[in-house]
């Protein structure tokens, strides 16, 4: 059976899932900074790869909603740059907690309102290039 919209096998979505719950429950005491190291060596894959694997367990466990219309036209390597960021500058390094600070995200929803607000602003010209 194909998953309809994606043209992937089945399978390969529930082995995909079963990764990502693998990796989740290897870093769950793990800070998240030490993700990406911990993946790499727990299970043998490439820096890159264990990036994207640490982008998808921190905004799961830091309920960041991905799924929303508004970030669908962006590419999984920038989401995975902007969560990367926040994992590295945000936070006690040594909390394995992965949360961030509630005021934050609270100036971060007003942020979105203002901006999405000000149709006049160029989204391209400020994109995060990292």
């Amino acid at each position: 059976m194909i998953v309809p919209f994606q043209n992937v096998l089945l399978r390969s979505c529930r082995r995909q899932f079963d990764n990502i719950k693998r990796v989740f429950k290897a870093v769950e005491d793990t800070p998240p900074q030490q993700y990406v190291g911990v993946i790499v060596q727990q299970f043998g894959l490439s820096k890159g790869l264990a990036e994207k694997y640490s982008a998808i367990v921190f905004a799961s466990s830091s309920r960041i909603e991905l799924g929303k219309k508004k970030l669908s036209y962006l590419p999984f390597e920038e989401v995975k740059n902007v969560i990367l960021l926040l994992i590295n500058n945000w936070g006690d390094k040594d909390d394995a907690e992965a949360a961030l600070d509630r005021d934050f995200l609270s100036s971060l929803k007003d942020l979105k309102v203002h901006i999405f607000c000000h149709s006049s602003i160029d989204f391209d010209s400020i994109r995060i290039n990292v």
